[in-house]
């Protein structure tokens, strides 16, 4: 799929982390102790969470550990969970039933989640009633408690670092991701999908068909602002602070900024405004900003003096 992966000295198989406007896969010690069948198993569960950008997609959840779990239930349903180590299944939780998404596993589980970690982990026959059978969660603190045991503080230990990064950064990540998973479709479509599930073939298919939305106004003027060069320049303005003689020197930075501007048929005036009005607010904190006007090819290049063509 053409992720990034390191090897890490570290006590696991293989999980995803962030990487600047990437997520890369981590290789870990256990990763070369594992038989075949399961280190395929261990993969394939990873890079399903990367389709469905589960690690993205937690931010704003208050329990990242239950949510990991949710994404599991999630995931393996896609896939032959026999190799997988330590695997959690949706018969595990009997009353979820299939095809949900994370979310709404997240908000069926939260209130056994919540019960078990305050310590009230009573199982439902200790109260007398065997499960209630319009409750969907009935019956789930056992198990619900069991998994805690395995995992207190979840099994995806580098999702924190996905929910502490900016907003800006998780846009460009998900459109990455997207970009990403959109040619592994196209190249892929015609091999090996018998093998996969229907839900899962129906998400794929809606994917090619997402345009991905980037807040590209914040993520220009994030870049325009960390893209600056310091020099050092004598003035005769202001004496040496050190020796008190001139000349002095001014400490100045520059911004060089190569802007290239879609000017094909597929946009249309009120967004070339946009763009311009962009251009024209980076140029007037300091930038020296040469555009290229792209069509087909480059058709025209200028520096930009603070007038709009």
């Amino acid at each position: 799929m053409g992720t990034v992966r390191i090897i890490v000295d570290r006590a696991f198989a293989v999980r995803l982390s962030p990487f600047g406007h990437l997520i890369r896969l981590e290789v870990g010690a256990e990763w070369s102790g594992l038989p075949r069948n399961q280190q395929l198993a261990s993969l394939c569960h990873e890079l399903l969470h990367l389709s469905c950008r589960h690690p993205l997609r937690g931010a704003d959840c208050a329990f990242l550990p239950l949510w990991g779990l949710a994404c599991d239930l999630v995931v393996n349903q896609f896939m032959e969970i026999r190799d997988l180590p330590n695997s959690v299944s949706i018969r595990d939780f009997p009353g979820l039933g299939r095809d949900k998404s994370a979310e709404e596993y997240y908000r069926l589980l939260l209130p056994v989640y919540s019960q078990c970690i305050r310590g009230d982990c009573r199982l439902p026959t200790d109260e007398g009633d065997g499960g209630c059978p319009d409750n969907p969660t009935s019956g789930a603190l056992g198990t619900m408690k069991a998994w805690l045991g395995k995992h207190p503080t979840g099994n995806h230990g580098t999702w924190p670092e996905f929910a502490d990064l900016g907003s800006a950064t998780l846009s460009v990540l998900d459109t990455n991701i997207h970009s990403l998973l959109q040619s592994s479709v196209l190249r892929t479509r015609q091999k090996g999908w018998g093998r996969l599930s229907t839900t899962f073939i129906e998400y794929l298919d809606q994917l090619l068909f997402r345009r991905p939305q980037v807040p590209w106004r914040r993520v220009l003027r994030m870049f325009g602002a960390t893209s600056s060069s310091s020099y050092i320049r004598n003035t005769l303005a202001r004496p040496s602070k050190r020796y008190g003689t001139s000349p002095g020197i001014r400490v100045q930075r520059r911004r060089n900024l190569v802007v290239a501007v879609d000017t094909s048929g597929s946009v249309n005036l009120a967004t070339l405004i946009e763009f311009f009005s962009e251009i024209h607010s980076l140029w007037r904190r300091g930038a020296e900003i040469k555009i290229l006007e792209c069509d087909a090819a480059v058709i025209n290049e200028y520096v930009y003096r603070g007038i709009t063509p």
